[in-house]
């Protein structure tokens, strides 16, 4: 296992990269942080990225999770690449599919907003917010989230509506 994550951490080769996926997979390795390397590695394209991941989840489907928020996160990591972005939020959303009442993905999405300009992803981003508000667990954190996002838009009134639910939620113990 270390010959491979030695591979993953520090291989520019495709095709040695490749051939030490299809080894560690083969050999089930159940791995998520040895994954967390491969797919961090600088040397690998979007779409080689997308397609480890796919397969890894298909292979691990216990990890899913984990893997999406992962990708998701390398591709957030491109603020100024819109088209990144909406990979990062398209992954984001699998999470938030794979772990409905985890806040954490929609606290991410959240993040994704462009304030400094409108966006297809900005209307997709407060759809996607808006539909998983009564599933998620931890409401006040969504509301004072949501409450900060608002902010930013200087939008007062949706601002002082999410922070009075936050409150209720935070003083309720999430009811």
């Amino acid at each position: 296992m270390k010959k491979i994550e030695r591979i993953f951490r520090n291989s520019n080769n495709s095709d040695e990269i490749f051939d030490a996926f299809t080894e560690a997979v083969k050999e089930k390795i159940d791995d998520v942080n040895l994954y967390k390397i491969l797919l961090g590695n600088h040397s690998l394209s979007k779409d080689e990225i997308i397609m480890y991941a796919e397969k890894l989840c298909k292979e691990f489907p216990h990890h899913k999770y984990e893997i999406y928020m992962w990708v998701a996160s390398i591709f957030q990591n491109s603020l100024l690449d819109l088209n990144r972005l909406e990979i990062a939020f398209e992954y984001f959303v699998k999470a938030s599919s794979t772990n409905p009442t985890e806040v954490k993905p929609i606290i991410q999405i959240i993040d994704l907003y462009t304030y400094d300009m409108d966006s297809q992803l900005n209307n997709k981003i407060m759809e996607t917010v808006k539909r998983s508000e009564k599933k998620i667990k931890s409401r006040s954190e969504y509301y004072y989230k949501l409450a900060a996002h608002f902010k930013n838009l200087n939008d007062n009134e949706s601002f002082k509506k999410c922070l009075k639910l936050a409150e209720r939620f935070n003083s309720n113990n999430q009811l």
